[in-house]
C-alpha cells in the first residue's frame, strides 16, 4: 500500500463529515474536480475503496474509509495541539461543529442567539442540524447533540452534560376571540403520544372535556404555526412560546402543565476537550439558563 497523503485524508474526512463531494469542496474551498481526484488518488493509496454511493445521491464511507477518517480526525487534532504549543495561542476555535437538535430549539432559540457568537468567534463554523430524529454520534452523523430527556445507555465515547430545564404552559393565538376553554388543544400524531405535553393535553381534556382539534401534527414547529393561525391552542416550552409575538400564554387557565423536560447535551468524547466544543457547550448553557 502507498502511504496516503496528509492533505487526501482531509478530504475524505469532509466527505464524512457533508455526506457529498460537492460539500466537502465547499468546506475545503476547492472545486469538486479536486476532491474527486484526490479521492480516486487515496483510494489508491489505500488499495480499497473509501466511500460508496447512495440511492438518494449522497455519500457514506465504507468500514475502510470510516477507519481512515477517524485516523484523520486524530491527526487534525493533534495537528492542532502542536501548533498552539508551537505559538502559544489557542488556534483550535477555528473550524467546524456540527450540532444536532429538534426543529424547535434550532429555528426558536439558537439561531436567533447564534449572530452574537459567531461575532466572538470569528473562526468558528457552527452547522446547525435540525432533525426529530436523534443523530448518531458514534456513527458521526454529528458531533454534538441537544435531547430533551436525559440519554440512556450512552456509550463510553459519548460525553453528557445537563443544560437545565424546560417550564410548559398553555398558549393560545395573540388577541383571540374565543374564551381560553373554547379553543381546541393542537396536539400530536399517533407517533408522538408519547411525548409529555401530548398526554399531559390528553388528561385535561378527559378531565374538563373541552375540545381536541382534529388537526394533528408532527412536532413543535407545527403547533406553534397551528396556534399562530388561530387554529386552537396548545402546550409549549416557556422559552419558546413567550418570544413568539403571535402567541399569548393563557396564564388564566384553571390548570398549568407542571412538568418539565430536561435538556442534555451530548458530545464525542475524542472531541469533548477541544476547545471549540467548550466554548460551543457553555454558550448553550449559558441560553438554557434562563429556561
Amino acid at each position: 500500500m502507498q502511504q496516503p497523503n496528509w492533505n487526501d485524508l482531509r478530504i475524505l474526512l469532509a466527505i464524512a463529515q457533508h455526506n457529498s463531494l460537492a460539500g466537502a469542496a465547499s468546506a475545503l474551498k476547492i472545486d469538486a474536480t479536486t476532491v474527486s481526484r484526490r479521492l480516486s488518488a487515496l483510494q489508491s493509496a489505500f488499495g480499497a475503496q473509501l466511500i460508496e454511493r447512495l440511492g438518494d445521491g449522497s455519500y457514506q464511507l465504507t468500514p475502510v474509509g470510516q477507519s481512515a477518517a477517524a485516523q484523520a480526525e486524530v491527526m487534525e487534532r493533534e495537528l492542532s495541539d502542536l501548533q498552539s504549543r508551537a505559538t502559544g495561542q489557542d488556534v483550535s476555535l477555528t473550524g467546524q461543529v456540527r450540532l444536532s437538535a429538534v426543529p424547535m430549539l434550532i429555528n426558536r432559540l439558537l439561531i436567533p442567539a447564534a449572530p452574537d457568537f459567531l461575532d466572538l468567534h470569528p473562526g468558528l463554523e457552527l452547522h446547525l442540524n435540525a432533525d426529530n430524529r436523534n443523530l448518531s454520534l458514534s456513527r458521526r452523523e454529528a458531533d454534538m447533540a441537544i435531547r430533551l430527556a436525559r440519554p440512556r445507555g450512552t456509550e463510553m465515547q459519548i460525553k453528557t452534560r445537563r443544560l437545565g430545564v424546560l417550564m410548559h404552559a398553555i398558549y393560545g393565538p395573540k388577541n383571540a376571540q374565543n374564551v381560553p376553554s373554547s379553543l381546541p388543544w393542537i396536539t400530536y400524531s399517533e407517533e408522538l403520544v408519547f411525548l409529555p405535553q401530548a398526554q399531559w393535553m390528553k388528561q385535561e381534556a378527559g378531565r374538563t372535556g373541552d375540545p381536541v382539534s382534529p388537526l394533528r401534527v408532527s412536532d413543535a414547529e407545527a403547533a406553534i404555526e397551528a396556534v399562530a393561525n388561530r387554529i386552537g391552542r396548545t402546550v409549549l416550552p416557556k422559552i419558546v412560546g413567550d418570544a413568539d409575538a403571535r402567541l399569548t400564554q393563557q396564564k388564566d387557565a384553571q390548570h398549568q402543565p407542571e412538568f418539565v423536560r430536561e435538556i442534555w447535551l451530548m458530545v464525542r468524547a475524542d472531541l469533548a476537550k477541544l476547545a471549540r466544543y467548550r466554548a460551543v457547550g457553555d454558550w448553550l448553557s449559558g441560553l438554557f439558563e434562563r429556561t
